[in-house]
């Protein structure tokens, strides 16, 4: 998306816009495997889930956020209901991202 961060960074930030205190984790497991784990900040420490045991909302805007991040000026990118099991603060949120990225040149 035209920022100089890696993209994992740019969907852990984009991840914590959309709904506070959460990041991702991501496990190379070995040359084709990734262990993926959501992690919450409690308000001292983070805790860790699988991605199979956490919020649905967060599992189903994954790959949304980093379909988005990935894709380049003049990509077609393909949505459909991107705003499924978000909280609607976050729907909003995620909304962000998703004009930004049209003002950017990604076609949706």
């Amino acid at each position: 998306m035209g920022e100089d961060l890696p993209l994992e960074s740019q969907i852990n930030y984009w991840l914590n816009f959309i709904s506070e205190d959460v990041r991702l984790s991501i496990m190379k497991i070995n040359t084709t495997n990734y262990n993926l784990n959501f992690e919450f900040y409690n308000g001292s420490n983070w805790d860790s889930f699988s991605t199979e045991n956490s919020a649905f909302g967060l599992t189903y805007s994954l790959p949304v956020v980093t379909s988005l991040l990935a894709a380049s000026p003049g990509d077609i990118v393909i949505i459909e209901n991107p705003e499924s099991d978000l909280h609607p603060k976050a729907q909003s949120k995620l909304g962000e991202l998703i004009v930004r990225c049209a003002n950017e040149g990604y076609k949706y």
